[in-house]
Parts: structure tokens; C-alpha cells; sequence
């Protein structure tokens, strides 16, 4: 009965720990565009066209990275919630 405990214990902390680890992500876009234009008359040089288009993201998320304790208690509460979602669910099917 202990190591079921100890199991169970051990393996609710793993989880919060695996979920509270990412907060934040960057992510970058470089969008390059060469455009040619005709010339105008047969002596003219043709025109080129060089765009350059940088953007860079950074999103941190206020998710829930309270710590192990709240992580823990969260993953519980989502066990819990569990079963009665998946009763929630089979009633909103049938009606």
C-alpha cells in the first residue's frame, strides 16, 4: 500500500514539474521579396527591387507555474474534473 502512495505521490510531482516548465517562446520570421520591374523604353536599365521584412515574437504565458505545490493540486483537480467532463459530454451528445 505504501508504494502505491509513494507511486502515486511521485508521479503527481512529475507531472506539475513537466508542466510548469515552459513560459515563454520566441519566434522569428524573415520574409525576403525581389521584384523586377520593365523598363520603361529600350535604353533604360531595368529596376530591382529588394524587401526585406523582419519579425520577431516573444509571448510569455501567466499559465499555471505557481510552483509544485499549486501544480500538483491543479493536476489533481484535473483528475477529479475528469470523469464528471466526460459525463457533461456524453449529455451534451444525446441532448
Amino acid at each position: 500500500m505504501r508504494r502505491v502512495t509513494y507511486l502515486s505521490i511521485a508521479l503527481l510531482l512529475g507531472l506539475a514539474l513537466l508542466g510548469g516548465c515552459a513560459t515563454q517562446s520566441t519566434s522569428e520570421m524573415v520574409n525576403r521579396e525581389t521584384v523586377q520591374y520593365p523598363a520603361d523604353r529600350a535604353q533604360a536599365p531595368v529596376v530591382v527591387e529588394q524587401r526585406t521584412t523582419e519579425k520577431t515574437e516573444t509571448t510569455k504565458s501567466n499559465g499555471h507555474s505557481g510552483g509544485v505545490l499549486s501544480g500538483t493540486v491543479h493536476v489533481v483537480g484535473e483528475v477529479l474534473a475528469l470523469p464528471f467532463r466526460a459525463v457533461a459530454g456524453l449529455l451534451g451528445v444525446l441532448f
